[in-house]
């Protein structure tokens, strides 16, 4: 028996995804039903508005003579996107109607034409761009970059997204929010259909038809600049009966992305609503489902980094200065988590072209690739990608100290009622005793120092040791110290352990011991701690460490590491709790330095 769509009736192969056509598939993906007809353009019946109904190819042709217009991709409540190609420029664009008769005043026409020009000097490689705009024979258009691709939405609907594919598409999310921040522009609508992917898995971010404009005097305007999501264009009476522009009270978004300050003060949204709902999305990519009530950390779902509920549950703060303050603090924590120190991504950045792909896991660029198929042939076509990349060790101890130093100066920063776009931290100098810390800002405002001083904008200032755990720097004549340390008791019995005795190489630094394989050695950068000669009676040839049963006493920093020493595959290896002769991290779960006895 030969099976047939249930929307439509049409016959569909074996290999149908969700027994669709291709027409009918494409009209789920967008969301929409695509419908066009001579009627248009044509008038109302009296005393009855009529629903909107995308034109025909034939009918726009006229209006947009440098356009082919190739073929109708969706439609929405109030407005309608075409596949066209620009004749002169030869490239396909994406074109926007708005329905017939919206913004007939003035006031309208002034304000869409002010905001599409902002939206149009928006321009990165990360967000939709948008060409040209204006009217034509009374309808409001817009012409955009087509991306051939996917939305996040349509790539979910194939499955869950894995936590490595999620930690990918995220900072490149965050890099073209923070572009848009930079210039004044907040989203506002942020959600898995105004994520595109293309071919390549680029992320593309789209629509910022709900963006309003925080700086100067201007009022928002609700424009869809998404060739994947038809949304309306909210008016309301304004004063004389006439239609007005919606304005900073009106609630504008998708209810279920909206932070709360969105649903409960409209007009006072800023940039940080677009945090919030870019951790509902970064929360559904991780789970496959949206955040309950109560809020549950994404590793009570499915079995992820527990880093990773941080940075989520930090992001869904229901009070706005409670969440990240800038959308680059959320990237610089998920690259971290991703084990991509910020000094190896400028230097991976410097290798490759700018333009380049981002390199994605296979898994994720055969999910494209099959949504892809699947909207526009209705079959899933087996692809074979290149190798994913290696899985990285997890944060080393520079790379911990370094989190805590932004996340404490960031803290600090903010208390005393500053604002930034940036805060980068790097090992500047190394020594055997003491390692400063580089830390640079940028964007620094409201700051005024404790000697009165205004810093510049952007700029640096080290953070030293200063002994027991903390480090210190100053900024303006503030003082900014972070405590990474904690003291132990060290005045232990002494315990004679006849098996630790020798000398000891380290050979990993792992965060589970169990994680350790001595064939393939999870860590291949050098590592800090070369290892430790245990003498008799409790000695070692350093002074400043002693030792008892199962524990390194370092009488400096009065800290104390729990060692243990396990037998694999016919050797001995000590693993020991990391806290080194400088600094520990006081509430972190340990991480372990492994240490061979050396031959």
């Amino acid at each position: 028996m030969n099976a047939t769509c249930p929307e439509c009736g049409k016959p569909v192969g074996p290999n149908a995804l969700q027994g669709l056509c291709p027409e009918c598939m494409m009209k789920v993906g967008l969301g929409s039903e695509v419908q066009s007809g001579p009627s248009a353009l044509g008038a109302a019946p009296p005393g009855k508005p009529r629903p909107f109904l995308a034109p025909t190819a034939a009918e726009l042709a006229p209006m947009f003579p440098q356009l082919e217009i190739l073929t109708l991709i969706g439609q929405g409540g109030m407005g309608a996107v075409y596949q066209a190609r620009q004749k002169e420029l030869d490239r396909i664009v994406a074109l926007k109607i708005l329905p017939p008769g919206i913004g007939q005043d003035a006031a309208f026409a002034e304000l869409f034409a002010r905001e599409a020009k902002a939206l149009a000097k928006l321009n990165h490689p990360g967000i939709v761009t948008l060409y040209e705009f204006g009217r034509a024979d009374g309808l409001f258009y817009f012409h955009m970059e087509y991306v051939d691709g996917v939305s996040l939405r349509q790539l979910l609907n194939t499955g869950r997204v894995s936590p490595r594919e999620a930690l990918a598409i995220v900072p490149q999310i965050c890099d073209a929010l923070q572009y848009a921040h930079d210039q004044g522009i907040v989203h506002r609508d942020i959600k898995p259909e105004n994520i595109l992917l293309d071919r390549r898995g680029r992320v593309k971010v789209a629509d910022f038809g709900l963006a309003k404009l925080v700086a100067g005097t201007q009022q928002p305007l609700t424009l869809s600049l998404s060739p994947f999501d038809g949304e309306r264009v909210a008016v309301r009476p304004g004063e004389g009966g006439a239609p007005a522009l919606t304005e900073a009270g009106k609630i504008m978004g998708t209810p279920q992305y909206m932070a709360p300050e969105q649903l409960e003060h409209p007009g006072d949204v800023d940039h940080r609503a677009d945090i919030y709902a870019l951790g509902i999305v970064f929360y559904q990519m991780l789970t496959g489902e949206m955040p309950g009530k109560p809020l549950e950390p994404p590793s009570h779902k499915v079995q992820i980094d527990v880093r990773l509920d941080e940075v989520v549950l930090r992001a869904l703060e229901r009070e706005p200065e409670l969440r990240f303050q800038q959308v680059s603090a959320l990237k610089t924590c998920v690259e971290t988590i991703a084990g991509t120190p910020a000094q190896q991504a400028e230097a991976k950045t410097a290798r490759q072209p700018a333009d380049g792909p981002p390199r994605f896991s296979r898994r994720l660029l055969i999910s494209i690739a099959v949504a892809i198929l699947a909207i526009v042939a209705g079959v899933v076509l087996a692809v074979a990608w290149r190798a994913p990349r290696p899985e990285r060790p997890g944060p080393g101890p520079d790379e911990v100290i370094v989190q805590t130093i932004r996340n404490q100066v960031g803290r600090e920063l903010r208390e005393a009622g500053a604002t930034y776009d940036d805060l980068q931290v790097t090992v500047a100098v190394r020594r055997d005793s003491a390692t400063p810390y580089k830390v640079s800002y940028r964007g620094l405002r409201n700051f005024k120092g404790s000697d009165g001083a205004i810093p510049k904008a952007s700029g640096s200032f080290i953070m030293e040791y200063i002994g027991h755990g903390q480090l210190q720097g100053a900024l303006a004549g503030m003082q900014f110290t972070v405590t990474v340390g904690s003291r132990d008791k060290i005045d232990l019995p002494f315990n004679d352990d006849p098996q630790v005795v020798g000398e000891w190489k380290s050979v990993d630094f792992v965060a589970e011991p169990s994680e350790f394989n001595p064939e393939r050695p999870s860590w291949t950068g050098e590592l800090s701690f070369k290892g430790v000669t245990f003498l008799e009676n409790g000695k070692t040839p350093e002074s400043w460490l002693t030792w008892t049963k199962g524990i390194l006493i370092h009488h400096g920093d009065q800290t104390a590491s729990h060692y243990e020493i396990r037998q694999i595959k016919g050797r001995s290896y000590l693993f020991l709790e990391w806290k080194s002769g400088d600094v520990t991290i006081a509430g972190l779960k340990p991480h372990y330095y492994v240490l061979c006895r050396a031959p």
